[in-house]
């Protein structure tokens, strides 16, 4: 990637990550406190997120302004770039990614059991990805296999954690 390119992708990743660290903020500090419980209020499970989201807020921040000041940052597509950005494995992987997620997030936390969800969500994804992106030929029992105790694993692990650990009701 050339400098030009570079500073084009610091710019939009600048305002992503902007969107992003203001949401994790605002969201971190609309979490429940505790207090009722008599929790510390610096053990609150808000706290780390905001911690997190103000610190990728600050990065994000100085990268845009890094931006601005080195100048000609906007990205401009004619009709060939624009396709061959649509039809490149990255941008399909990223899309991937981002329907799956929406499809977790939106669709299924809150509308069935948080550790059935996180199964799901967490099957879904590898084998998304390891049999459409990264298959071996003849692999797909062993993929699937795979996936499945990886799901089995990390639903039991996250529910685990943030019930027992962090002390966030889930839906």
């Amino acid at each position: 990637m050339n400098d030009q390119q570079m500073k084009k992708a610091d710019f939009l990743t600048s305002i992503v990550l902007i969107v992003f660290g203001t949401g994790v903020t605002w969201i971190s500090f609309t979490m429940p406190r505790l207090e009722e419980k008599g929790i510390n209020p610096y053990t609150a499970p808000g706290v780390v997120p905001a911690i997190l989201g103000i610190v990728i807020l600050f990065l994000a921040l100085i990268m845009f302004v890094r931006t601005l000041r080195h100048g000609d940052f906007l990205p401009r597509f004619s009709g060939g770039d624009l396709k061959s950005f649509f039809l490149h494995e990255g941008t399909l992987r990223l899309s991937v990614a981002l329907v799956l997620s929406l499809i977790y997030a939106l669709g299924m936390v809150g509308h069935m059991p948080y550790l059935l969800a996180t199964f799901l969500f967490v099957f879904a994804f590898v084998l998304c990805f390891d049999l459409k992106f990264d298959a071996i030929p003849g692999s797909k029992k062993r993929i699937i296999l795979v996936a499945f105790i990886e799901a089995l694993i990390t639903a039991a692990v996250v529910s685990a954690a943030f019930q027992y650990l962090f002390l966030v009701d889930l839906p």
